[in-house]
């Protein structure tokens, strides 16, 4: 990782790591960005992100390759299954069923 070296002493058999100052603040960007990146990317109206956050998020994403990565492989995954979803329908069988079941449900009530 780019800004962290590693020193030649050792703490308990483990290296000491020396951390730049500029990678710690990127680290924790990442991680704010990546705990908001699905919803960002649902654009799912019952969980939009506030305005404050989304123009940040969107700043982070416009310099960080790291998180855009993220989200090529998100956007990635979300398209192979939509178009799961449109080639893969049930059987006739598993149709029937769901409807047995359900009808046994809602005699139950």
């Amino acid at each position: 990782m780019q800004g962290i070296r590693e020193g030649s002493r050792r703490t308990a058999g483990f290296p000491i790591v020396k951390i730049s100052m500029t990678v710690v603040p990127r680290m924790i960007t990442c991680r704010w960005s990546a705990r908001r990146l699905q919803r960002y990317l649902d654009r799912d109206p019952s969980g939009l992100l506030p305005d404050a956050d989304l123009r940040r998020l969107e700043a982070h994403l416009a310099t960080c390759e790291k998180c855009q990565g993220l989200s090529s492989e998100y956007r990635s995954v979300s398209g192979m299954l939509a178009r799961l979803s449109l080639t893969c329908e049930p059987d006739a069988a598993t149709i029937e069923r769901v409807q047995q079941r359900l009808e046994l449900v809602l005699d139950e009530e």
